[in-house]
């Protein structure tokens, strides 16, 4: 049997796709919001977020990163 290799699955919001507001809203109100979801998630092993006021990224390394980064941009 073999066990799935972890991924690393990210998000990326910027100021060229989208507006600030969209922007806040992708970001869920503040980033220890963010990483305690994140890390409540099943499986995830790390993950981590970077914030500035144009851009926000989240990173999630997981065997189902896709997942997990799907489930929190809806």
């Amino acid at each position: 049997m073999h066990a799935k290799m972890s991924e690393i699955a990210s998000m990326l919001v910027t100021h060229r796709k989208a507006s600030i507001d969209e922007i806040e809203r992708a970001w869920h109100g503040d980033v220890e919001t963010i990483l305690k979801w994140v890390g409540s998630q099943e499986r995830v092993e790390e993950g981590g977020v970077l914030k500035t006021c144009i851009r926000v990224e989240i990173y999630v390394g997981s065997a189902r990163g896709e997942k997990v980064v799907f489930d929190l941009a809806k």
